[in-house]
């Protein structure tokens, strides 16, 4: 099995070959023709040079072929139960599952087929303490930490949050806070306690510009919030503002991209994390009504991101800030630092988290789930009795058996 990835510029025509790592440069006719010519009882009879190239390069291995390829985590099961000892990179905790806002398309509006919808519980002192205490014993090989706060609205629970913050501050060398907030309850007494913490960064949820954020970004009682965040913002001295203040935006349809796009090249003090789309597998029928989606949506925004990407790669060795560099950096340092070793009958997963190591979400009551995106699998043990062990090896053997289906064929 073959996989292989034809891209050219100008003047030049390459291969990217993923299962020996080799990027080669060929001619046009092998380019144009190169799936004809792996196929060699045809192949033969057709521009005899240029499969006798093909043949050469097989044979010297710098094309590769595999059978029976596998996918694997890059540990064994009893390496993975060791880096859940002592390598949890990142905690998670619910704060709260109370909300100030009603958000149209929010994966907690009831709106979806899995997950939690919003309640007035908060997570106690005591269950946080707990939860902070059980991941300082879970990552002593690591040597940076952090902690987010999530929700709901983190911010609805802060005094809580505080106190979680000092006590933490007690136990780690070096820890970093995250709170995820929609901004709201940026008041003074909070900024205040912010701008005096260094080691908390915020991430702000900002659907700009105005007419986008105002349309799915809603109070209780219906009322727009952008004009309340962007005020809160202000009051958020500047260089804290550059240093430790983030924004995500969620869009719903390739109008709304295009016009954070613009929003965020003309608003260059507001440094946006991330620009996602809303979850649509799991949907209702309303929710998808909501954001006006269809196809044809999904099709325009993908050519939009693709001139980004193009924005991106023209404007990077020259810009130290601009939007596209804060959105694709992370993505293509991880390809750029990608193993090139040669597969072999082999393939390591990439692209894909270690589950309950790269983060650990414990949720109000105490309860371990892989991550705040699959908050409701909180099954797999708690902070009192520790990990299920035997539910976590399901798990795995699961994703192991997706990613067999799904990814063996993934030139990724």
């Amino acid at each position: 099995m073959f996989i292989l990835k034809k891209f050219r510029t100008k003047s030049k025509y390459y291969i990217y070959d993923s299962n020996t790592n080799n990027i080669i440069d060929v001619a046009k006719e092998i380019y144009e023709n190169l799936e004809f010519l792996l196929k060699k009882n045809r192949a033969k009879d057709f521009c005899e040079p240029n499969y006798k190239i093909i043949l050469s390069a097989i044979n010297e291995g710098v094309l590769g072929a595999v059978n029976d390829l596998k996918m694997e985590y890059p540990f064994s099961d009893e390496e993975y139960l060791e880096k859940l000892k002592d390598s949890i990179q990142q905690l998670v905790l619910c704060t709260t599952e109370n909300c100030n806002l009603r958000c149209k398309y929010c994966v907690y509006s009831g709106g979806y087929q899995v997950g939690r919808v919003h309640t007035f519980r908060h997570m106690s002192f005591a269950t946080m303490k707990s939860a902070i205490y059980f991941y300082y014993k879970h990552s002593s090989n690591e040597k940076m930490h952090t902690i987010s706060f999530y929700g709901g609205e983190p911010l609805l629970n802060i005094e809580r949050i505080k106190k979680a913050t000092a006590y933490a501050n007690t136990l780690f060398k070096t820890v970093n806070f995250i709170i995820s907030t929609n901004g709201i309850l940026l008041g003074n007494d909070f900024i205040k306690w912010f701008v005096e913490n260094n080691n908390v960064m915020i991430i702000v949820s900002l659907d700009s510009p105005k007419e986008v954020h105002d349309t799915y970004r809603i109070d209780k009682n219906g009322n727009a919030t952008y004009e309340k965040i962007i005020k809160n913002i202000s009051n958020i001295p500047s260089g804290v503002l550059k240093k430790r203040v983030r924004f995500q935006s969620v869009y719903a349809n390739d109008d709304d991209l295009e016009k954070m796009i613009q929003y965020y090249n003309i608003n260059n003090h507001i440094i946006p994390m991330s620009l996602t789309s809303v979850e649509k597998d799991s949907a209702s029928s309303e929710i998808l009504h909501v954001i006006k989606h269809s196809d044809l949506n999904v099709k325009a925004a993908r050519k939009k991101y693709k001139k980004m990407l193009q924005e991106y790669i023209n404007k990077r060795p020259n810009s130290e800030e601009n939007i596209y560099k804060d959105i694709f950096d992370n993505n293509f340092r991880s390809i750029h630092f990608r193993s090139m070793d040669k597969i072999g009958s082999m393939k390591l997963f990439s692209g894909i988290c270690i589950p309950f190591v790269r983060k650990l979400f414990i949720d109000i009551d105490g309860n371990i789930a892989p991550c705040e995106k699959a908050d409701y699998l909180n099954n797999f043990g708690n902070i009192k009795n520790g990990f299920d062990v035997s539910k976590i090896k399901e798990l795995l053997s699961v994703i192991n058996e997706i990613k067999n289906k799904r990814c063996r064929k993934c030139r990724a």
